[in-house]
This record gives C-alpha cells, sequence and structure tokens, in this order.
C-alpha cells in the first residue's frame, strides 16, 4: 500500500469517532468518500460508492455520483445486483442508476420491469425508466410502458400511464385512450393523470 493511503479500518474510525461527537451524517459523506477513495483515483472505489448509499434521510446526490468519474455506473450494476449486500444499498444503487442513461441500464430496468417477481422493484423500473430515458429513448419507452397499462397491478398501470402523458411524442395516445375509457374506478383516474371529465 502506498505511503498515506487509507483503508477500509481508517473509515470506521473517522465514522466511529464523528459519531461519538454526533457530527450529522450527510456532512461525513464527504470525508467518507476521501478515506475510501483509492490512491491513484483513476476509478471509482466500491466503498467509495457505498459511502454515497448511506444515511437515513437519503436521497440522490447527483453532482457527487458525477464526481465520481468513470465506471461509477458499473459499480452500481455490480452492487444493485450482489445479492450479498444488504437490500437497502441494493435497492439506492439500482434507484441512482437512473442518472445514467446507458445501455446496461436501459437493461437493467427493463430486466426488472418484465421479470422482477417484487411488484414494487416493476413499479419502480417504470419511474426509473422515465426518468433516465424520456429524452433520449422515448419511442423504446412507449413500446415498453404501452403494454404494462394492461398489467393487473392498478399502481403499475397508473405508473406508465403517468410516464406516457409526460412524452412529448403522440404515439401512445391510442393506448393511452383504450386504457382510460377502460377504468371504472375514479382514484386510478385521478392517480393516471385523468381528469373524470376526460373520460
Amino acid at each position: 500500500m502506498e505511503k498515506g493511503a487509507r483503508t477500509p479500518a481508517d473509515l470506521a474510525t473517522a465514522y466511529n469517532g464523528a459519531m461519538k461527537k454526533r457530527v450529522p451524517f450527510h456532512l461525513l459523506i464527504p470525508v467518507m468518500i476521501a478515506v475510501a477513495a483509492p490512491a491513484n483515483a483513476g476509478e471509482p472505489s466500491r466503498e467509495a460508492v457505498i459511502a454515497l448509499l448511506q444515511g437515513y434521510e437519503w436521497e440522490i446526490d447527483r453532482p457527487a455520483f458525477e464526481a465520481l468519474g468513470a465506471e461509477a455506473d458499473t459499480l452500481l450494476l455490480t452492487l444493485a445486483g450482489d445479492e450479498n449486500e444488504s437490500k437497502l444499498i441494493r435497492a439506492r444503487a439500482a434507484a441512482v442508476l437512473s442518472i445514467y442513461p446507458t445501455d446496461e441500464v436501459w437493461g437493467f430496468y427493463l430486466s426488472r420491469l418484465n421479470d422482477s417477481a417484487a411488484p414494487v422493484q416493476r413499479r419502480r423500473a417504470v419511474d426509473a425508466l422515465c426518468h433516465a430515458f424520456a429524452g433520449a429513448r422515448a419511442g423504446d419507452l412507449i413500446a415498453v410502458l404501452a403494454p404494462v397499462l394492461t398489467a393487473d397491478d392498478v399502481h403499475l398501470r397508473t405508473r406508465a400511464a403517468t410516464c406516457l402523458q409526460s412524452l412529448p411524442e403522440d404515439q401512445a395516445a391510442a393506448s393511452l385512450q383504450a386504457y382510460r375509457q377502460g377504468i371504472t374506478d375514479a382514484w386510478e383516474l385521478r392517480a393516471a393523470g385523468f381528469t373524470e371529465h376526460h373520460r
């Protein structure tokens, strides 16, 4: 190890010391990243990425993730699929991937939507696909989400409808019209972004 390089043990020491002083966690993140970063700083370390996925009142810090540089999305994909990681870290890694509109991320979310047995994962996949690809792949997004309007899960249907209505293209108009006409519940109508007088 290079002289002056810090180890995960140093990270734990710094964290524990700060906790004793009751330092707010969000103020620790830059320190944790600096401690976890490799000495050559060429690529982000797994520890640096995980540091940004920690915290009680967590939210995606886009500038911080973008500052990690190249290969951060690859590490996030690895973490999101790593069964040895906690569910919390996997879920947050999956959420952060929405700021990386790459083919690999598209495939990841598409797999979650089509293959996951967990309703929550499927709903989050719709939200993430919409966030990441509404601009660059609107046509592909319509092709993927239009069939979701007939899903059994009402929450999945309303998320898909909300996303499709936000797209600048009108290719989804027929699918949205058919879906809207089939809605019998006032809550679903509102949740999908429709108003009753539009029926």
